[in-house]
């Protein structure tokens, strides 16, 4: 430490002062602050030596280097001085330290722990509630915080309380999926110690109706067919009151026989497009009752019962 004497007023030679009583030691505080979260060195980050009350110390400041450290010079020490280290920068919650070898110091003092800022700003998501069916994505915006944007986005981890839901962060948004029924289930953004919740999670099977037309309809009933007539089958699906495209659709239709032994017409699988799937020139070999079934694939986006329609057709003998 070198001393100092404010109350100096006469010199004695060109290197010489005269010294009063009010002399001052003066020394260097050393430490180093970090990322509350990473443990990572904070740069340019305010670190501000402050008198207490009544304390004949003075006030110093400077910003830490790139890896977080710093060094306060000429700090007035002695007798009656005390201080308080305040650390602040932006995006950070400031920060107030205070040492027991601040107090009447007249060595040079070096912090044995670190001083660690904490992230001043959340995470925010832009719905605390979705309903889901099973199998539909929803997007949920990722509001950031202001500083540190890349910092952030590097760190996020996402939790779900159910198997039910599948999240995933892409790019600023949260993709939820539903995976299969569920009422409450949570997703959580966890980013630095910061946390946001999509708290509350409903997921349902899609409602399924459907209903199978027959095309040439008949003038006097729409059950009335002949054998050897040649027709235009169609099943149209909506899930949810809306067409339901893309599956590959079953149809089976069977024949009550005059043995009363039940024949079978091969399976024939179709797609659906714009809700509906067309068994085109089906021929109805003889008379009696048709059973016509079509059916959705297994899945659980839909309830089994649901999945299949039919309808019975009377053909007459020509």
């Amino acid at each position: 430490a070198k001393l100092i004497d404010e109350n100096a007023t006469s010199i004695l030679s060109e290197d010489t002062y005269e010294i009063s009583a009010s002399v001052r030691p003066q020394y260097s505080i050393t430490g180093k602050v970090i990322d509350q979260d990473d443990q990572e060195g904070v740069d340019g980050a305010t670190v501000t030596l402050n008198p207490t009350e009544g304390s004949k110390g003075k006030q110093v400041t400077m910003d830490t280097f790139s890896d977080g450290t710093f060094t306060l010079e000429n700090v007035v020490g002695g007798a009656n001085t005390d201080y308080t280290l305040t650390i602040t920068k932006d995006g950070y919650t400031s920060y107030e330290y205070s040492n027991r070898s601040f107090q009447n110091a007249e060595n040079d003092v070096s912090l044995s722990e670190n001083i660690p800022l904490d992230f001043a700003e959340e995470i925010q998501l832009s719905l605390s509630n979705i309903d889901l069916k099973v199998g539909e994505t929803k997007a949920i915006e990722i509001i950031w915080p202001e500083h540190f944007l890349d910092k952030w986005k590097d760190k996020v981890e996402v939790s779900t309380t159910s198997d039910a839901v599948i999240a995933v962060v892409q790019d600023s948004q949260l993709l939820i999926t539903g995976n299969k029924e569920v009422s409450g289930a949570q997703v959580t953004v966890n980013v630095h110690g910061k946390s946001a919740a999509v708290e509350n999670i409903s997921v349902k099977k899609y409602a399924i109706t459907g209903e199978i037309t027959i095309e040439p309809k008949r003038v006097e009933s729409d059950q009335s067919y002949h054998a050897k007539d040649v027709v235009n089958i169609k099943a149209a699906f909506k899930a949810d009151g809306m067409p339901l495209d893309g599956e590959k659709v079953t149809f089976c239709i069977t024949h009550q026989g005059i043995d009363s032994e039940e024949t079978e017409v091969p399976l024939t699988d179709v797609t659906l497009a714009d809700g509906v799937a067309t068994l085109e020139n089906f021929e109805f070999p003889y008379a009696g009752v048709y059973t016509i079934t079509c059916t959705l694939p297994e899945s659980n986006k839909y309830d089994d019962e649901a999945r299949a329609i039919s309808r019975d057709v009377c053909v007459e003998v020509l």
